[in-house]
């Protein structure tokens, strides 16, 4: 089962994020079976907001994928970018990626962010936020670090999408007792906790769906949350359960069609 709690212990997420294996699988899926063809990444650069010589922190960037087609742009604004990431690995694959870029990348835990008040225009947490063990505090150090006048734009998934079908489909196959909306930064929860730390609190949805025609991506892609998961599940006769269960569904329906729910608070001091 998906232990949420479990989630937002830092030794997890150091695993599950060390290398960039499991990250990719889960974004090939996501763009191999997405009905809306934007892509979550570009849907988010659009919301952003960037002015010339504004300083640019990213919390939890991963690769820093998202900066890929933005960044020269950046770079004729003479705006500073901060990438970040707890997880050694995918700071090591940024600090290559980006050598020959005038890009800052940083090793930085949320909760206790190395920068001064008030040092930045715009700070950006995409679906990471779920994970940090302190949540109240680590919001409180986002909101000490960005400029009175600046914008903290945080991504997030809802209780009704993917997380559901796969917690829903395990406990019909008794595999799981837990639920989704355990997890305390959702669409549905984000804004009481923001609201906390910030005077303005917007929620922008990003729609989607999935349509899943092959039953051994979507098996692949909960396995690829293994450190999620009780390792019973990844016995060899519980992925049989689940091979079963789902290309039962594919045979009655024809396709999987999974219900997505992203998008993305807009928060003002």
């Amino acid at each position: 089962m998906m232990d949420y709690k479990q989630m937002k212990e830092t030794k997890f997420v150091e695993n599950q994020y060390s290398n960039a294996q499991n990250l990719e699988l889960r974004k090939d899926f996501h763009r191999k079976y997405s009905t809306n063809r934007e892509g979550l990444g570009k849907w988010l650069v659009r919301q952003y907001k960037f002015s010339p010589g504004m300083k640019i922190l990213e919390l939890g960037s991963g690769k820093g994928d998202l900066w890929t087609e933005v960044l020269d742009e950046l770079i004729n604004k003479k705006c500073q970018l901060v990438l970040s990431d707890l997880s050694s690995g995918m700071v090591d694959i940024m600090s290559e990626i980006y050598k020959n870029k005038p890009i800052e990348v940083k090793a930085i835990d949320i909760q206790s962010i190395p920068f001064e008040d008030d040092t930045f225009d715009v700070v950006i947490a995409n679906a990471m936020l779920y994970h940090v063990p302190d949540l109240n505090k680590a919001l409180g150090e986002v909101a000490r670090v960005l400029k009175p006048s600046g914008c903290f734009y945080a991504s997030t998934f809802g209780q009704k999408g993917i997380s559901q079908f796969i917690d829903e489909s395990l406990q019909t196959l008794e595999l799981s007792s837990k639920r989704c909306s355990e997890i305390n930064f959702t669409l549905q929860s984000g804004k009481n906790s923001l609201s906390n730390h910030f005077s303005y609190v917007d929620i922008r949805e990003y729609h989607d769906g999935l349509e899943v025609s092959d039953t051994k991506d979507l098996i692949a892609y909960i396995l690829s949350m293994t450190s999620m998961m009780d390792s019973v599940i990844t016995s060899q006769e519980n992925i049989n359960k689940m091979t079963d269960y789902f290309n039962g569904l594919k045979n009655e329906f024809g396709i999987l069609a999974i219900a997505k729910e992203y998008g993305s608070f807009v928060c003002k001091k």
